[in-house]
């Protein structure tokens, strides 16, 4: 599941002021599956910036604990059949993720007796918000 990464990058633009180890500080949200990604993710757009230099340290790279209420996401999958698995998100983005990290036992549980080597991987094909309307993938 991705989460939200706060990232300070340092523009270092201190010689327009006559300060050589001056620099101004700009913060960037990044959506990203772990730290180590956004910090990839942050290094590659300090990169792009052609008119200063920028850097960004691993220490600058803050996860965003979201406080929104999770609300039930039933997620639609199509295996040989299909089946329906309900989760608690945020949002239908992360229902979508948070399936498809999902391994067989816990779509399944111990009431299908399906074996494992007849599934194929599920494909998300749909996701009912908590007011009933339904998102297609």
């Amino acid at each position: 599941m991705k989460h939200n990464y706060q990232v300070t990058l340092r523009v270092h633009n201190g010689w327009l002021y006559n300060d050589p180890k001056g620099y101004i500080t700009r913060t960037v949200i990044i959506r990203a599956h772990n730290k180590e990604e956004a910090f990839a993710e942050a290094q590659r757009i300090a990169e792009e910036d052609d008119q200063f230099e920028v850097t960004v340290l691993k220490k600058d790279v803050v996860r965003i604990h979201e406080k929104a209420e999770k609300s039930p996401y039933e997620v639609t999958l199509e295996f040989v059949y299909r089946t329906t698995v309900t989760v608690r998100t945020t949002s239908w983005e992360n229902a979508v993720d948070a399936v498809r990290e999902m391994d067989l036992r816990r779509i399944f549980g111990r009431t299908r007796r399906v074996p494992i080597f007849d599934l194929e991987d599920g494909q998300p094909i749909s996701v009912t918000l908590p007011n009933g309307k339904t998102k297609y993938i």
